[in-house]
């Protein structure tokens, strides 16, 4: 293994054991111990999203504007991934992040936001399901929501 390979592997390995690491905030609901049956598996809404969402479905995890969703955010991303997930946050974002979009979080302002990004499924991070579009809701834990748009 030549040395850029080494760092490239070494540099892999951290960024999945951090993302591992990371507190979801209650995205994941606790697993029971032992095998699961359907009425056991655990149904926070990432668990759900996992699931049941089409491998080509667009995503919005939409946050207040705290930087602390930022990590929530990545593991997301990467718990669903090849599904594309925005972060939508009432706040300003970083120039180079890409994948964020500043909205208010009002009904119309969401609806402008999904409907540039082609977003079908939204999951909420701390934001009441009152302020978005027309959906209907799949799963809800507090103020953890997966909806589906329509």
């Amino acid at each position: 293994m030549t040395g850029r390979s080494g760092a490239l592997l070494v540099a892999l390995l951290s960024a999945h054991i951090a993302i591992v690491a990371l507190d979801l905030g209650g995205l994941f609901s606790a697993a029971p111990a032992g095998p699961l049956c359907d009425a056991e598996r655990p149904r926070g809404p990432l668990d759900v999203a996992v699931r049941e969402m089409p491998a080509d479905a667009t995503v919005a995890f939409v946050t207040p504007g705290d930087d602390q969703y930022l990590w929530r955010c990545f593991a997301a991303s990467y718990v669903l991934y090849p599904r594309p997930v925005w972060w939508v946050r009432p706040g300003p974002c970083r120039r180079a992040m890409t994948w964020c979009i500043e909205s208010a979080l009002t009904e119309r302002a969401l609806e402008d936001a999904f409907a540039a990004t082609r977003t079908r499924y939204v999951i909420t991070g701390d934001v009441a399901a009152t302020v978005f579009p027309p959906h209907e809701v799949i799963v809800c834990e507090e103020s953890r929501c997966l909806l589906r748009l329509g």
